[in-house]
């Protein structure tokens, strides 16, 4: 068995900080479960430069699904990554939402904007982060070996 899908829940969950999640996690697990597995599904096809197959499976007797291939630890940091991204994406989106409701030009709507303002200059810094890491990741010791090779094939 390769790496399982929780082991990249566990890293994300380091800097995942959401009441929502750590109630499903310590009441619901199964919601918890299908929840972070939507996240890592979506992560997935964003590591477009994965030098490793990123196909997964699930065990049948156990229902815990885990990626064919072995993932090293920074492949795995960088998917946990992309999960925090998505993660973050979506908490962006329900102040958007929020947002759009509130009506006039009070003091609240007027805090409401300088949040989302802040939430969405971060998540641009989340994503810069992450596309440095893939392409430290492409470019890092054998990979950039195997990076040359491929594009003289």
């Amino acid at each position: 068995m390769g790496t399982t899908f929780e082991q990249i829940y566990d890293l994300a969950l380091i800097t995942i900080r959401d009441y929502k999640i750590d109630n499903w996690a310590k009441n619901q697990y199964n919601v918890f479960l299908q929840y972070m597995q939507g996240i890592l599904i979506r992560a997935i096809p964003k590591f477009t430069n994965c030098l490793q197959n990123l196909d997964y499976t699930q065990d049948p007797t156990t229902n815990v699904y885990y990626f064919i291939n072995t993932l090293t630890p920074l492949e795995q940091s960088i998917l946990a990554d992309l999960m925090v991204e998505i993660w973050f994406f979506s908490d962006i989106n329900d102040i958007v939402q929020i947002n759009v409701q509130l009506q006039g030009r009070d003091k609240k709507t007027n805090s409401i904007d300088a949040n989302l303002k802040q939430k969405s200059e971060y998540y641009d810094r989340i994503k810069e982060k992450i596309s440095q890491s893939m392409s430290d990741y492409q470019l890092s010791g054998d990979n950039f070996a195997k990076v040359l090779g491929d594009m003289y094939e």
